[in-house]
């Protein structure tokens, strides 16, 4: 047993990816475990770990991981010249596998460099995603003419600055491992619009403060409801929250993924500023905690959330469906 896996682990591998049972041990299956192995420091505990959670890394050949890991030890390449990089250990490659191991099955070209993209963007580090494109680290080819994500120009809004993309990749990296347009895009448009962030309309800004794992808390089940039930209480002056502003919105439907674009955010803002909960809260807070900071019953919350979570999840992918004729998730 080259994995050294005991008689619980295997029925779960088999079971996952039994095509591994027609790889070659010495020419498919050994070498890739080496190379896994390779990208954790020689650590097997640390790859049988890996393919517990995602048995079908087996499945990989050592070209295909080989590709991904040259991309993201590229990211990492170009931080270290960053303050708070300081040559990031473990690297980044060897963080997305072990923390988001089913990151290496993806298509490098239509779906983890787009996505790298659009993180670039809202985190205000798209200049070192340019710098690794020119230097050509990879030999794979990125280049998604049909996609409008893909744009890398360096405008005038792009701040050159010292905050690692690596690093913050590398905090949550099961970010990667969610869909773009059902849930990071949505979950990015979510914070916009209720003033957390500031994005232009292609997605760029300087947002670091925007973590990694707020992008991955979920849009659905936790933010919507949040979001409108604390709008609830403000309405209904339940609970001791901040002071009401006439300017705050449910959203959900329409307003989540479609605005006025002709609105000036920044002008209302000044006249009218919003009160809104901590970022840390409201994303990654449990119920429990969220309810009692807010001093708002958690047995209400809960009705209106089981009541309330599905119509607004609804309405969101409608809206999304229309646009992208994405389907709808299960409801």
């Amino acid at each position: 047993d080259i994995f050294n896996t005991n008689n619980r682990f295997m029925p779960k591998l088999l079971s996952s990816c039994p095509g591994i049972l027609g790889l070659s041990i010495s020419n498919n299956l050994l070498p890739t475990f080496t190379l896994l192995q390779h990208i954790c420091h020689m650590n097997p505990d640390s790859v049988r770990k890996s393919i517990s959670q995602h048995p079908q890394l087996l499945a990989l050949s050592t070209e295909n991981i080989m590709e991904k890991k040259m991309y993201f030890d590229s990211i990492d390449f170009n931080c270290k010249g960053n303050s708070d990089n300081n040559l990031i250990s473990p690297s980044l490659a060897e963080r997305i596998l072990t923390m988001a191991p089913s990151v290496y099955s993806l298509s490098l070209k239509d779906n983890i460099n787009p996505k790298i993209i659009c993180l670039a963007k809202l985190w205000g580090t798209i200049d070192q995603v340019v710098q690794m494109e020119k230097q050509s680290i990879t030999n794979s080819q990125l280049s998604c003419e049909n996609n409008h994500d893909t744009d890398l120009s360096i405008n005038k809004n792009d701040k050159q600055h010292s905050i690692s993309l690596a690093r913050l990749i590398g905090e949550c990296p099961t970010v990667l491992a969610l869909s773009l347009e059902g849930n990071i895009r949505p979950t990015i448009e979510f914070y916009n619009r209720t003033g957390y962030i500031t994005i232009d309309r292609d997605g760029r800004g300087c947002n670091p403060s925007l973590r990694a794992r707020y992008i991955a808390s979920s849009l659905f089940n936790r933010l919507l409801p949040r979001w409108n039930y604390y709008q609830e209480c403000y309405i209904h002056n339940k609970g001791d929250v901040y002071q009401n502003s006439t300017n705050n919105k449910r959203l959900g439907e329409d307003e989540l993924l479609y605005h006025d674009e002709s609105d000036n955010k920044e002008d209302k803002n000044k006249s009218n500023p919003m009160k809104r909960p901590p970022l840390h809260l409201l994303s990654g807070a449990n119920d429990e905690t969220f309810c009692s900071f807010l001093n708002i019953a958690l047995d209400d919350y809960e009705v209106y959330k089981r009541d309330v979570g599905p119509l607004l999840k609804f309405g969101s992918q409608f809206r999304t469906w229309l646009k992208t004729g994405r389907p709808f998730d299960g409801i």
